[in-house]
């Protein structure tokens, strides 16, 4: 056998040694019982052992499973009670209880607030040079590398940033299952993002921000329309208008905020193409979704932060002033 193999079963018989002996003694050394261990003296709740009605039987002091109870001295070592209750299970006399427990009821109140004070210590420096390490070792794990700009996904609406959002989602599905449109899923990540595929984020729809339980999506009254998601990018040499002269039009009539426009593609010319605006895109994916070209001419990009737009875009224009932006396309022919 390998020396591997050979420092594997030492470790095991050491251990079953161990629990042979003194009765689970090796957690003492496992990190679970050492944490466990240091915060006991200082929890709230316990065992008490009841000196004055203790009769020294000895019954809970082999029913302990840790060694905790000295019937002799008649003291209850608290570092290392798993709280069991096989000593309370056993007692004749009554003398083992469990519940609140004073600091004059441990080691006095001078102890008590000596161990406190160690317990605080020891756990700030666990976090402190935990968290370093962490920060050392994983520099993208604690903190975002897009504080401003494009990500690769695009977040639901409200999600505010980045750092928010992956803080606060707890990945629960609640606002996938109440997507009327279907494109908040989790096929990459644990946190939801929007796909644009099959669909697009309706205009006037906030049923993610709605359903969301622990306010990683928010939004105010009347911002969702304002609110940019994400940011979608035109290439004109996609478009079936330029390349192949087709009428189409299709992303200016989905377009809610009318950051898609249409003009001619010639003076005089009754062929008109697509022109975007990007400070009035919301990035509800409506003109990716709807344009025919292959491949795509529009792009969307995840963007951090949310940031609100100025609105949809003015125009003198009587025919722009239609209500014909932003309706509803659930697949199939557009409806133009």
């Amino acid at each position: 056998m390998t020396p591997m193999i050979w420092a594997m079963l030492g470790v095991f018989a050491f251990i079953l040694a161990l629990a042979i002996a003194r009765g689970r003694r090796f957690c003492d050394w496992c990190p679970v019982g050492v944490v466990l261990g240091a915060f006991a003296p200082v929890a709230p709740l316990g065992m008490r052992l009841r000196k004055d009605t203790c009769v020294s039987c000895g019954r809970c002091e082999r029913a302990c499973p840790m060694n905790c109870v000295n019937t002799d001295n008649k003291t209850l070592d608290d570092s290392r009670c798993v709280l069991c209750l096989g000593c309370a299970g056993t007692c004749v006399a009554g003398a083992m209880e469990y519940g609140l427990l004073l600091p004059t009821e441990r080691a006095g109140r001078r102890e008590f607030l000596r161990k406190s004070g160690g317990v605080l210590a020891s756990l700030a420096g666990v976090i402190y040079l935990g968290g370093a390490a962490v920060r050392r070792l994983f520099p993208g794990l604690m903190r975002s590398e897009n504080i401003s700009g494009s990500i690769p996904f695009i977040m639901p609406p409200g999600a505010q940033d980045i750092d928010w959002y992956r803080s606060n989602c707890v990945g629960c599905q609640a606002c996938v299952a109440a997507c009327p449109t279907k494109i908040i899923r989790t096929l990459e990540s644990q946190h939801p993002t929007l796909y644009f595929t099959d669909g697009y984020c309706q205009y006037n729809c906030a049923e993610c921000v709605r359903i969301c339980p622990t306010d990683a999506l928010r939004l105010e009254d009347g911002m969702k329309q304002r609110t940019r998601i994400a940011l979608s990018a035109l290439d004109r040499t996609k478009c079936v208008v330029i390349t192949n002269g087709e009428a189409c039009g299709a992303c200016a009539e989905v377009c809610p905020t009318r950051a898609v426009r249409m003009v001619p593609v010639k003076p005089g010319s009754l062929l008109t193409g697509p022109v975007f605006d990007e400070q009035y895109c919301i990035g509800c994916g409506g003109c990716f979704h709807v344009c025919p070209a292959e491949p795509n001419a529009f792009e969307v990009t995840g963007v951090t932060p949310q940031i609100l737009t100025p609105g949809i875009r003015p125009t003198d224009d009587p025919e722009e002033d239609d209500d014909s932006h932003g309706i509803p396309f659930t697949g199939g022919e557009f409806p133009f």
